[in-house]
């Protein structure tokens, strides 16, 4: 019960000490995939994540979703993945979430 009184100032010091810039500071992620050599494609994607505005997953016809990220308050998507199913979406919606993993490869999921 002590311990956890006195880690309550540290951990209150602690965010109290983060400046608006260190909070605001970019936090990319890099999405990569392999392409076919015979075709084109995208094949690296970087995003400031502190810069998403909202992301929104939607199911097609089949069993594809669409990930669409929208950015700094735009009105329309400015980014569109497609992923095969809704495990692959989740881990690029896992993956746009701040301070997640630096990268992800796409291959076979998703596609941009």
């Amino acid at each position: 019960m002590r311990g956890a009184l006195f880690a309550l100032p540290l951990l209150a010091l602690s965010i109290g000490t983060l400046s608006p810039a260190a909070r605001a500071a970019p936090d990319p992620v890099l999405l990569q995939q392999a392409v076919e050599p015979t075709k084109a494609g995208g094949v690296l994607l970087q995003i400031d994540r502190n810069r998403i505005a909202t992301v929104v997953v939607d199911k097609t016809a089949g069993a594809e979703h669409v990930v669409s990220i929208t950015m700094d308050r735009d009105q329309k998507p400015r980014f569109v993945l497609r992923c095969v199913d809704l495990a692959s979406a989740r881990m690029v919606l896992d993956a746009l979430r701040l301070e997640g993993p630096p990268n992800l490869d796409l291959t076979g999921r998703c596609r941009f």
